[in-house]
């Protein structure tokens, strides 16, 4: 067994989230970094679409409704296995948040 084995997390000499060392406003950006994807992979873009959609609603009469029932085509498309995916980011990332929150 060798000195990079014995690591459980694999075998990188350090943690890529590990900000010690590194100025304020990077080691910021790196602990926003995974929360700040998921929120605009789940909520942002979700929300965008809707805020889009009842806009193009409001200007354009039944327009709107093809937008949606489009949308609603595209979101059946998708395989489960991405949305059990993004459901598991999501959760891995608020265990995480509590867990800090806990030993803090």
């Amino acid at each position: 067994m060798t000195a990079a084995d014995d690591n459980p997390e694999g075998n990188a000499a350090h943690d890529m989230w590990d900000v010690a060392g590194l100025p304020g406003w990077q080691a910021a950006a790196i602990r926003l970094a995974r929360p700040a994807l998921l929120w605009a992979l789940g909520v942002m873009t979700m929300g965008f679409g809707a805020l889009l959609v009842g806009i193009v609603e409001a200007i354009v009469p039944h327009a709107g409704v093809r937008m949606a029932s489009a949308m609603a085509a595209l979101l059946r498309a998708y395989p489960e296995q991405l949305y059990w995916l993004v459901a598991f980011l999501f959760g891995g990332q608020a265990m995480t948040s509590i867990i800090k929150a806990w030993k803090a």
